[in-house]
């Protein structure tokens, strides 16, 4: 099962009557699903690819099909898949009132009704985190033979699925960029970002991850044994007080923190009192020029999000981040409530908000229920600390000088929040409280991939 770019993909076919996959001459088909737009995590139309070549050299002949929203199929960028013969697309339709979960639906009926089928199915998961091993597991049971196809460098996920006792096919890119991107945590909780030469992983490390991962849980930082190590290691780093330190790539931390493994002192264990922000700005095409400056899209998101900030915890903590994260200000962002709903229905955000925590604001929470939420969210270690920054109001400008609502792009921030407050009402959008409401707003109402889909909204 194949998903829109950034979510988890999802195999499933026949196999011999041995229930490895290695030689048998079978019939697979492709599913999608939902997960993280993140490097590691992300599952673009290249990993696709090299994901068909290695199962077809495993003596499968492979049949795909992809379910995403209507109109996907019509992109530039996955179009061309499209013209294959054994490519099929199949349109999931959105559900407004809990969009996130559409195609995580029709993959888990896509796999329950593989599964049922009784013709010795296997199903393969291209995924990159664990979001659907619970179904997999659960049809495993029923008989399926099942596996994970996923990036070298999602040793999180591998060694989840492994202690699970599911197979794991590691694919190591031979076309990817590596990302020139350094995030530096400053020894004093600051941070920020500078280019270095190309990081290359070629899938080594799972050694370095297991002794790491034993120390850093022996002293608490680590609780649970299938987080990822990103805010393990800058917390271990910071609390120490052992100076700066690489917290992207990830791999860079877990090196350092190995070496601090047979040293003899008595170490700091963990609080849980820190907080870690590693922001994310919107993805955006790379450029031949910009793809050599930053190697990778998430390194040029995280060039542009300025680097991470470990930050105490504190009642006020929600409010601190989203001071961080450009979605609160001392001028025209002043608004909790509008700064909550930006931040929840940032992709990144709701992805993790949802799958990986499930703290998704509801319908009736109350503005001091998502700030508990969110709260929770931003202390848990079960995130790559990842947060997408406020939205830009480049486009809206453009769009405001276009429409004569702006004489000029670089205008004063209180002529354009003026623009576009004329600008909603006279496209009935709704009025709001702050700088960033508006952008959001405006962007929405142009994004035609959204369709009917309701943005979640936050109560008073």
């Amino acid at each position: 099962m194949w998903g829109i770019p950034g979510y988890p993909l999802l195999v499933a076919g026949r196999t011999s009557s041995c229930p490895s996959i290695a030689g048998a001459n079978s019939q697979i088909e492709f599913r999608s699903g939902s997960l993280p737009f993140t490097e590691e995590d992300s599952v673009n139309i290249e990993q696709v690819q090299e994901a068909i070549k290695e199962l077809q050299q495993q003596g499968y002949e492979v049949w795909t099909r992809v379910f995403a929203a209507p109109g996907f199929n019509l992109t530039k960028t996955w179009g061309s898949l499209f013209e294959r013969k054994e490519v099929q697309f199949r349109p999931v339709e959105r559900n407004p009132k809990n969009p996130g979960e559409a195609n995580d639906e029709a993959i888990v009926r896509a796999c329950k009704m593989l599964a049922a089928s009784k013709k010795n199915r296997y199903i393969v998961l291209l995924a990159s985190d664990c979001g659907f091993l619970d179904v997999l597991q659960e049809i495993a049971e029923e008989g399926a033979s099942v596996c994970l196809c996923t990036s070298a460098r999602n040793l999180g996920a591998i060694s989840r699925f492994r202690t699970c006792g599911v197979r794991v096919i590691e694919l190591v890119s031979q076309t990817s960029s590596f990302s020139a991107v350094r995030a530096i945590l400053n020894a004093d909780g600051s941070g920020h970002v500078e280019l270095a030469k190309p990081f290359k992983y070629d899938g080594s490390g799972s050694e370095d991850r297991e002794l790491c991962s034993n120390f850093l849980h022996d002293l608490g930082y680590l609780p649970e044994s299938d987080t990822r190590l990103t805010q393990s290691t800058a917390k271990f780093w910071f609390a120490n007080s052992l100076g700066s330190i690489a917290v992207f790539p990830q791999q860079l931390a877990t090196e350092k923190v190995c070496r601090m493994v047979s040293r003899r002192r008595r170490w700091q264990r963990y609080r849980d009192d820190l907080v870690l922000l590693l922001p994310l700005a919107s993805p955006r095409r790379l450029s031949t020029k910009q793809r050599k400056i930053y190697g990778t899209r998430l390194g040029q998101q995280l060039y542009v999000g300025g680097g991470p900030v470990m930050l105490k915890d504190t009642k006020n903590l929600v409010q601190r981040a989203f001071t961080k994260l450009g979605y609160l200000d001392g001028c025209f962002n002043t608004d909790l409530a509008e700064a909550a709903l930006l931040f929840v229905n940032a992709s990144d955000n709701c992805h993790r908000l949802r799958k990986v925590l499930d703290l998704l604001p509801s319908e009736g929470d109350t503005v001091a229920d998502v700030i508990d939420k969110l709260r929770s969210a931003l202390r848990s270690n079960l995130t790559d600390a990842r947060w997408r920054v406020a939205p830009s109001d480049s486009k809206i400008r453009q769009l405001l000088c276009k429409q004569g609502f702006l004489s000029n792009v670089n205008a004063v921030a209180e002529d354009v929040l003026r623009a576009m407050s004329q600008y909603s009402l006279l496209h009935g959008l709704p009025a709001m409280r702050s700088y960033n409401g508006y952008v959001f707003r405006i962007l929405r109402s142009l994004d035609s991939s959204i369709g009917t889909t309701r943005p979640i909204e936050i109560g008073r």
